[in-house]
């Protein structure tokens, strides 16, 4: 995997930034491995990076020239790995710009490429799971897909203050990110810089998805020719995963996401093989319920966790595990440094990477559910209640202060004006789910750990653009999972999900027999909550917590965003706390130790 950085500009401008790349590119990084530089003929770009070896690409970053491309996330070409993937969408790039690009890759990715006479172009997949981010200051533009490093490129550094606050309703929301003078790129929007320009300019790059607004005409369903087409260009996707000569791991769970991957999977031939998993311990509900997926689908399946079945069957009630205090805080102070302020610590908490990891689930699943926020699917939903649902997520806890609420409230109103002007009303939660929710979440956890590769083959704009022509009610049923499936694997389709069940709809309409009930697991878990450390830490470093809001709050700005005695309380009332409520306090310690500059290095050495 690749992270870089790209300055463009006057020769002057890239000359005087390309030192301080260099040291930004370095000082940041989250892997060991090459690091990269390369100038323009004409100075008007340069761009550095860490680059190592992965099982997806031979390389991923090809200059010729004045000609540019360079690549990065879980893209699927059909290549094989050990062809430069690079080279590959050079040469696409040249020929046919940036649809050429989007129109041979699948799966997850970013791109950003320099065609002779066109400028510079950026752009990610329509999902932003493989994020880019830019900035602008005097005429250099900076594009890269690590943010803190684009910031020092053009000598911000620092953090936005208001872009932290949103992490207390547990991701970032918004263009602007934590790291100083740097925005998201969103996905479906490209960037370009036009050639002998000094600013960037921006429009609809081909991975836009959504129709017009006055042009939307929804239909309860697709014809069956349609959704044969759907199906194929995912199964697409799957086949490129045949050409990646690396030993991959089917994460199953027991819901629908994993199910439809694993139907697809098989479909695609990969079935000899396969080895699918399940983690949680052995008496998990979702383990039981994985396993007989597995089964009537004939493939390989093990269970990922506590090795046995504790003798004493009471044991596993008991406390928790011995809490680590000191390695604890180190986690969350590599958690800060590893995801630049973008994650709550509350997720994506992990040890240092040592072995190169790949995999595929269900992820992007909720692409076909209207996105992963149930409350924005509502029938009755009109522009002012779909942004006082949204408002009305950001703080249970009441942490922030009276100014940042309404700024936050302000910037939630302002983009549904601006989304309504570009995309029908009820395209909006999933435009808010892949603005915001798939870049701004589950993308810093996927490209902060470079060797923990997770593939994402529903991630399909073809199929994605089909799904909306379908009403809002057809879409929230999962219409779109449920004729896939259907299709590749129609075995699948009635057994009973985890905690689901297909909807009404979709039961009285399908030839299938459907089961009406969730799986009938006979397994209870007993063993303490795996996210215990998240509630200890608040429980047992109570003190230490208070303190460093306290630190914070006089050495930084901390206390102008945040509520110290908001906090402080709650701390002290910890046993008063829900879920949300301890996500928020974790989430102001990152916010806490990045302001205060107290993020501890991280760096993965993969193998």
């Amino acid at each position: 995997m690749i992270h870089y950085t790209l300055t463009v500009g006057g020769p002057d401008l890239v000359e005087d930034a390309r030192p301080g790349l260099e040291v930004a590119t370095k000082r940041y990084r989250v892997f060991d491995g090459d690091f990269f530089e390369a100038v323009s003929p004409e100075g008007t770009w340069a761009i550095a990076g860490i680059s190592v070896a992965d099982p997806i690409a031979g390389r991923r970053f090809s200059v010729d020239g004045d000609r540019l491309a360079v690549v990065n996330g879980p893209a699927l070409a059909g290549i094989a790995p050990d062809d430069s993937l690079a080279d590959h969408l050079l040469g696409q790039f040249v020929r046919g710009g940036s649809a050429a690009v989007s129109g041979c890759l699948g799966g997850s990715w970013n791109f950003v490429g320099r065609a002779p006479g066109g400028g510079v172009r950026a752009f990610t997949d329509f999902s932003g799971h493989s994020p880019l981010y830019w900035g602008e200051r005097d005429g250099l533009t900076v594009i890269g897909n690590r943010s803190r490093v684009a910031s020092e490129a053009l000598g911000y550094g620092g953090w936005d203050l208001r872009a932290l606050s949103w992490l207390c309703g547990q991701n970032v929301r918004g263009d602007a990110v934590p790291a100083r003078g740097i925005r998201l790129l969103r996905p479906g929007i490209e960037l370009h810089v036009p050639e002998g320009a000094t600013q960037p300019e921006f429009s609809r790059s081909p991975e836009w998805i959504y129709s017009d607004p006055e042009a939307a005409e929804r239909r309860e369903n697709l014809t069956s020719a349609e959704w044969d087409d759907v199906t194929e260009s995912l199964i697409a996707n799957f086949r490129a995963l045949g050409a990646i000569d690396f030993g991959m791991l089917l994460r199953l769970s027991g819901g629908k996401d994993s199910r439809l991957v694993l139907a697809l999977a098989l479909a695609a031939g990969l079935g000899d093989g396969l080895q699918t998993v399940t983690s949680g311990p052995h008496d998990s509900p979702e383990v039981e319920c994985a396993t007989e997926v597995a089964r009537v689908a004939g493939v390989d399946h093990r269970r990922m966790g506590p090795p046995a079945r504790p003798a004493d069957e009471a044991s596993a009630i008991q406390a928790p595990p011995s809490f680590d205090s000191p390695a604890v805080w180190r986690r969350l102070r590599q958690h800060a440094y590893r995801y630049e302020g973008l994650v709550s610590p509350w997720d994506g908490m992990n040890d240092r990477l040592k072995v190169t990891t790949m995999s595929f689930t269900g992820f992007g699943g909720e692409i076909y559910k209207r996105g992963a926020d149930k409350r924005l699917h509502s029938a009755d939903l009109v522009p002012s209640t779909f942004t006082s649902k949204v408002i009305n997520a950001l703080d249970p806890g009441g942490v922030r202060r009276p100014d940042i609420v309404e700024y936050q409230r302000r910037a939630v109103v302002d983009w549904v004006e601006e989304s309504l002007d570009t995309s029908p009303f009820d395209s909006l939660a999933e435009k808010w789910f892949l603005d915001f929710r798939l870049p701004h979440w589950n993308g810093p956890m996927a490209q902060s750990k470079p060797g923990h590769i997770v593939l994402a083959p529903l991630s399909d704009s073809f199929a994605a653009r089909k799904q909306l022509e379908l009403t809002a009610s057809a879409r929230s049923d999962e219409r779109l999972i449920y004729e896939v499936m259907s299709r590749v694997a129609p075995e699948l389709t009635a057994l009973p999900f985890m905690g689901d069940t297909w909807p009404q709809a979709i039961r009285d309409s399908s030839p299938l027999a459907l089961a009406a009930e969730p799986f009938p697991a006979t397994r209870k878990p007993t063993r303490f909550s795996l996210l215990s450390w998240q509630n200890e830490i608040v429980a047992q470093e109570g003190p230490k917590v208070i303190d460093l809001f306290e630190q914070a709050a006089a050495e930084t700005d901390f206390g102008l965003v945040f509520d110290v005695d908001v906090l402080r309380h709650a701390v002290r009332t910890h046993d008063e706390l829900k879920r949300p409520q301890f996500r928020q306090i974790i989430s102001c310690i990152g916010a806490a130790t990045s302001l205060l500059g107290a993020s501890e290095q991280v760096v993965d050495h993969c193998t």
